[in-house]
């Protein structure tokens, strides 16, 4: 099987999230948190087994703000256990 380009899975980014958010946008967030609050997120392996996907997580969290700091603390083929810490985000 061959690897997708970032070329072909941008636009499957792009189609996820206007079907999710659709043309409102993400209205919870926008309600609740500040545009100025900051903080920060650790995702966290809930199982024992092996990373997949990293760099689509990585682009999915750009998409939404390319002035993210994004920290990846695994690579793909990574093994894990439960609460492994698997990326950093500052937001």
């Amino acid at each position: 099987m061959s690897e997708l380009s970032m070329t072909q899975i941008l636009p499957l980014i792009q189609m996820a999230y206007a079907e999710d958010l659709g043309d409102a946008g993400d209205v919870t967030t926008w309600a609740t948190i500040p545009e100025e609050a900051q903080s920060v997120a650790v995702l966290n392996s809930r199982n024992t087994g092996v990373i997949s996907g990293v760099d689509i997580a990585l682009a999915c969290f750009n998409h939404i703000d390319p002035e993210l700091e994004l920290v990846a603390h695994k690579t793909d083929g990574s093994r894990v256990v439960s609460g492994d810490a698997l990326s950093l985000i500052h937001i």
